[in-house]
């Protein structure tokens, strides 16, 4: 649907005034964070203040991978509250960012997003052809 005929018909203020809360739109591990730049791009015309973490730095730096993106996510957010809004892949670090965000943390998107599986990290939950071919891609001092 087009944004400015959906604009047109919603009763809501298109602007973030009444919400203070920056929008992270967390990209899956497996792609790029320019998934998200259209939807940023549209975001911030509205009003809405976007932080679009790159999640490639914690996984160039290697393991633990889990960890590093959800630290990422933590230093987007800057000490402001914050809805976190995952895609695809990127859900089960929602839970991890947000513990380690606490009180800030107003509410939590999961975009066609994997939930969370407590305890266990991303790497533990998919499937174990999938886990073998993504440690082998990684090299020999991959962990979960």
């Amino acid at each position: 649907m087009n944004l400015d005929r959906l604009r047109e018909q919603r009763p809501w203020t298109a602007t973030n005034e009444c919400m203070q809360a920056r929008l992270l739109l967390v990209h899956s591990p497996l792609v790029g964070c320019g998934t998200w730049e259209p939807m940023a791009r549209e975001l911030a015309a509205d009003g809405y203040a976007v932080t679009v973490p790159d999640l490639a730095g914690a996984i160039t730096a290697g393991p633990p991978y889990h960890l590093r993106q959800a630290e990422v996510i933590v230093s987007s957010a800057a000490g402001q509250p914050v809805v976190l809004i995952g895609h695809s892949r990127a859900g089960p670090l929602l839970a991890t960012a947000g513990t380690m965000l606490g009180e800030t943390v107003l509410g939590y998107v999961f975009v066609d997003a994997r939930l969370p599986a407590p305890g266990r990290s991303w790497l533990q939950t998919v499937q174990p052809e999938l886990a073998a071919r993504l440690r082998d891609m990684a090299g020999p001092d991959a962990r979960t």
